[in-house]
């Protein structure tokens, strides 16, 4: 039920306004690559393959159409929540929680966007492969976390870098750093790379143009503020409260990475405690960045450090589950809530120009392409 709800409201909402600016280059490159264009070489290329790759199939499955993109995005939301709910399950223990968590991420990425994006598609299979480290962790030797740790990594290497290169380099350490079975976390790293290099190479992406498209976009964007630079007072004073309550999970987080960096300090062999809690460290850190260099809705670029909080209350010891965490978990439903606001009213499409509107603009008869 869940996910056909959140499949109808992509595909209702996701109909309702047009921002031409973003939606016109998302088409483009979708539909280029549909009538059997490659990227880098027939036309100019700076977003990641994950996400002109899914158009393409979108096109190429529901037709060169709107409600495609739309459906693409829906079905990657139902998928990813599914996968979420499971691994969180494990994690936390709690399938109640799990799936309390799996939806307030959707709705954080996927429902305030409502349409099939570079950021939110790379920062849920951000989440789904520090999840996954985090289950690998807990059971090396079970094959749904190994063969979720390969195929969310291997996803991951297709979305946007500023996130996707840096949760996987971070995770990748300290998971191989904290796990007991080293040789087999290498191997299955290998395996997840090879997989992700042999579908680029099947769509015939090449890898060094890719490269060195992320490179100039790099050296163009750099490590600017954009992210803050386009916002605007009420939304700088919602991020101010907002992060605010989100870094309560520290107050919890900071007194066991401080024991475990005593007992690595005095015992050599005994730093994966360490090693696990600057792994869950990861997640705010990459949110933080993604925060600086993302033009994007802040909600979107929050997911890895709201499951922080998930983990860091709810993996832990009992006592810590207290009011700091019943506080944490009343910040993020009201943030679910106000997720689906911003997705009804349309408020990321308002920012992809100076002429959104809220009245209906008739479209000419009889154009396909925007169908419904």
């Amino acid at each position: 039920l869940t996910c056909a709800g959140i499949a109808g409201f992509i595909l209702h909402y996701g109909n309702r306004q047009w921002g031409g600016y973003d939606f016109s280059f998302l088409i483009d490159a979708g539909w280029r690559l549909a009538q059997g264009q490659s990227p880098y070489r027939d036309f100019p290329c700076t977003v990641p393959p994950g996400f002109y790759l899914g158009l393409k199939y979108a096109f190429q499955i529901f037709g060169v159409r709107w409600q495609a993109v739309l459906l693409a995005a829906a079905i990657f939301a139902q998928v990813t929540l599914v996968w979420l709910y499971f691994l969180l399950a494990e994690v936390l223990d709690s399938r109640a929680w799990a799936y309390f968590g799996a939806v307030a991420l959707q709705c954080a990425a996927m429902l305030t966007i409502c349409y099939w994006w570079y950021n939110n598609v790379t920062t849920v299979s951000a989440v789904i492969f520090f999840v996954s480290c985090l289950l690998y962790l807990k059971r090396p030797n079970g094959r749904w976390p190994q063969l979720s740790y390969v195929a969310s990594l291997a996803l991951l290497g297709l979305m946007k870098p500023n996130v996707a290169f840096l949760t996987a380099a971070s995770c990748i350490t300290f998971t191989l750093m904290a796990a007991s079975t080293r040789a087999r976390l290498l191997l299955l790293t290998l395996l997840a790379v090879a997989t992700n290099m042999a579908f680029l190479a099947a769509n015939h992406v090449d890898l060094a143009a890719m490269i060195t498209s992320y490179l100039g976009v790099a050296g163009s964007r750099g490590l600017t503020l954009i992210g803050f630079e386009i916002m605007e007072t009420p939304e700088i004073v919602r991020m101010v409260l907002c992060v605010t309550v989100l870094a309560i999970p520290f107050l919890v987080w900071w007194p066991r990475f401080v024991a475990s960096a005593k007992k690595a300090a005095h015992d050599k062999t005994a730093y994966g405690d360490l090693a696990y809690a600057l792994l869950l460290l990861c997640a705010p850190v990459v949110s933080l960045f993604a925060m600086c260099t993302n033009g994007e809705l802040k909600d979107v670029d929050w997911l890895l450090w709201l499951c922080f909080g998930f983990v860091v209350f709810l993996a832990g010891p009992p006592e810590d589950r207290q009011r700091l965490a019943r506080t944490y978990f009343c910040l993020v439903l009201a943030l679910a809530v106000s997720d689906l606001y911003i997705g009804v009213v349309r408020f990321r499409v308002r920012l992809v120009g100076d002429f959104f509107s809220t009245d209906e603009v008739p479209l000419p008869p009889n154009v396909a392409f925007f169908g419904d």
